[in-house]
């Protein structure tokens, strides 16, 4: 039972984290919790995790990341207060992905990088370069 309400919390928690992030022309995503909790595959890169960038702007500094393969291309949704929306250029390579995506006309470049069940790597936006770490969420 504690497992069990340990993973809701963790569930809970990655769906209400917070920033306001987006793309070029916002690609709003209306079922992304859908695609948050459905059966994202939970293998190296691929997954759920909830991200922090402590160095950030307080509007960036949580979030939460979806990282998956759809039809052989990798893809990433990326979870905010106010939007969710699709990563673009997405590039996977080994342990490491990268992407990119546009909010109010700033475009944001992420690198990340797995070992184990955390993503660690950097964002760089026009207010300058950000150290995110990422945890996995476990859902059962």
């Amino acid at each position: 039972m504690r497992i069990i309400k340990k993973n809701l919390f963790a569930l809970l928690a990655g769906a209400m984290l917070v920033p306001t992030l987006s793309v070029a022309h916002p690609t709003i995503v209306d079922e992304a919790m859908e695609i948050m909790v459905s059966s994202v595959q939970e293998n190296g890169i691929y997954g759920r995790w909830g991200y922090t960038a402590e160095s950030a702007p307080e509007q960036y500094r949580r979030g939460g990341l979806a990282i998956f393969e759809e039809n052989g291309q990798n893809k990433v949704v990326v979870k905010f207060e106010e939007a969710d929306v699709f990563g673009q250029n997405v590039k996977v390579s080994g342990n490491t992905i990268r992407f990119k995506f546009t909010y109010e006309g700033a475009t944001f470049d992420v690198e990340l990088t797995v070992k184990g069940d955390t993503l660690t790597g950097n964002y760089t936006s026009p207010d300058g370069t950000y150290s995110i770490k990422a945890d996995r969420l476990k859902v059962m």
